[in-house]
């Protein structure tokens, strides 16, 4: 009986051109599935064989659980933030690959051009700790106008009340979730051009695409958004509208199965 092989992608390193993975990728394996084109690159410049059996889908969200309508309460407004001034928040695990430090920075000088700009910080601590980063901000005197806090649940409850998204990420983001959360909620985002982030996130389409460790560029780009009302609504409706059907975690499956159905015919 053949049993084919399909293998899903989310790996961000460059794969190792050995006997073994030659064998293992050119003929063992029926099919690839990448979670972004940066991940089907790599492999497509070790193995350009490998683009006749390969695609990409992206990932994708539960939309029934993304409504900015639903959320009335101002759950930052409890825990001490001005509901009447901005907010930009980065949300996800607190890694050293997510460079929180340079979003920090960028929040400084945000802060000496709009004084009135609110931050935060939610994640879990994985390799990078609250603490530090707390010490981190007070050194720039950021203290009043940062908050770095602990994982918050529903994540879509706390995104709902967040003005501008940020993803400051320098590594990893094979398939950025929270990219995608932020957009069912209809928030412009400020991204890093890392991995699948340049691929659902257009430059003035749905936010701002950045360079990675530039705090320069972050901030700026984060300005415009909040200063460009037009802009700013503009970017919100449109994701709004579209996140939905691009990124919906029923469409993703759907075609996930169809590409297992149509190799599973091809091997009958």
């Amino acid at each position: 009986m053949n049993i084919p092989l399909v293998r899903t992608v989310g790996d961000i390193r460059h794969p190792k051109d050995n006997l073994f993975n030659r064998w293992l990728h050119l003929h063992a394996t029926d099919f690839f599935l990448f979670t972004c084109e940066a991940n089907q690159y790599r492999y497509l410049s070790v193995w350009p064989q490998l683009e006749k059996k390969s695609a990409v889908i992206y990932g994708g969200i539960e939309p029934e659980y993304f409504n900015p309508d639903q959320f009335k309460n101002n759950v930052l407004h409890k825990i001490g933030f001005d509901k009447n001034k901005p907010v930009v928040g980065i949300v996800g695990r607190l890694s050293k690959n997510k460079d929180i430090q340079t979003f920090i920075k960028a929040a400084k000088i945000i802060i000496d051009q709009m004084s009135e700009v609110q931050f935060l910080i939610s994640g879990d601590e994985v390799s990078v700790f609250k603490n530090d980063l707390r010490n981190f901000a007070e050194e720039l005197d950021l203290n009043n106008s940062i908050l770095i806090t602990g994982r918050h649940d529903p994540v879509d409850e706390l995104i709902a009340n967040i003005d501008v998204g940020v993803v400051a990420s320098k590594s990893s983001e094979a398939i950025s979730r929270i990219a995608m959360e932020f957009m069912a909620m209809g928030k412009p985002l400020v991204v890093t051009d890392v991995n699948v982030l340049p691929e659902i996130v257009k430059n003035n389409k749905n936010g701002k695409i950045v360079s990675p460790q530039n705090p320069f560029e972050m901030a700026e780009a984060v300005i415009s958004l909040l200063k460009d009302k037009e802009l700013y609504s503009r970017i919100s409706e449109k994701n709004l509208k579209e996140s939905r059907e691009l990124y919906n975690h029923t469409k993703a499956a759907r075609k996930t199965l169809q590409i297992y159905h149509s190799i599973l015919n091809s091997v009958r």
